[in-house]
């Protein structure tokens, strides 16, 4: 489960698999992104469960209960825009556990991405 702290965002976090990137991910769930590698990369549709992420901001959290029922708080300490034909996005700072991307167009060129650390 993915919560904030004012509870605007509250998803179950399933898998992305698809390396590719052409099997569409639900608008009603979030997902890790197992492709990227060096840390956890959510997905989520804006609109849908990643809306809220469009107002967060660096100082603001978020929590994680991973599949092992262990909880996760996690600051931002970065929110940016990325053009996806980029690549995937580097981290901010060696500390960044977790990245979190949604799209600010609904064609898909241009995706939000928060950076967070864990607390």
């Amino acid at each position: 489960m993915l919560t904030s702290d004012d509870r605007t965002l509250r998803a179950g976090v399933g898998t992305y698999t698809d390396c590719s990137g052409r099997t569409p991910l639900q608008s009603g769930e979030a997902a890790i992104d197992t492709c990227i590698h060096g840390r956890r990369y959510f997905l989520g549709h804006n609109a849908g469960v990643f809306t809220p992420l469009l107002h967060m901001q660096p100082g603001d959290h978020l929590e994680w209960t991973d599949g092992h029922s262990a909880h996760h708080r996690l600051r931002i300490v970065a929110v940016r825009d990325w053009t996806p034909s980029n690549g995937a996005p580097p981290v901010v700072e060696p500390d960044v556990v977790a990245q979190f991307q949604t799209c600010v167009r609904e064609d898909g060129s241009l995706e939000r991405i928060l950076d967070t650390v864990e607390e």
